[in-house]
């Protein structure tokens, strides 16, 4: 995965892109350390949504109703070893407000947006 994401970080980078979003989960530091070496002389922030376990519970029974119980376990000790490891540079609340509420407080977290916008808009 992370050489992949060299190439197409090297492509881009050519093709003129400031800026990349990657979206994955960072269990600890060391995979946050392989995404910088990834894309090498990027500044690479990251943005951790947080939400209740009970909202992920009800997020994971709407998609998988027939066969929840990985996706339930793997939550639940997500949760937990996500909070410990503290990978992340800012946390946002990903059960707290709409899709473009929450990109917006992302955005922002990560420093890409200094201007007010209307996340209504």
């Amino acid at each position: 995965m992370h050489a992949n994401l060299a190439a197409v970080w090297q492509n881009f980078r050519a093709a003129g892109a400031q800026r990349l979003i990657v979206a994955r989960v960072l269990e600890n530091r060391t995979l946050r350390n392989q995404l910088e070496e990834a894309v090498p002389g990027a500044a690479v922030t990251t943005v951790r949504l947080s939400a209740r376990i009970e909202v992920l519970e009800e997020r994971i029974l709407a998609r998988y109703p027939f066969n929840p119980g990985w996706y339930l376990a793997a939550a639940r000790n997500l949760v937990t070893s996500m909070a410990k490891s503290r990978a992340e540079d800012h946390v946002v609340a990903g059960d707290a407000g709409t899709p473009v509420e929450i990109a917006v407080a992302v955005l922002r977290a990560a420093g890409w947006l200094d201007i007010d916008v209307d996340p209504r808009s």
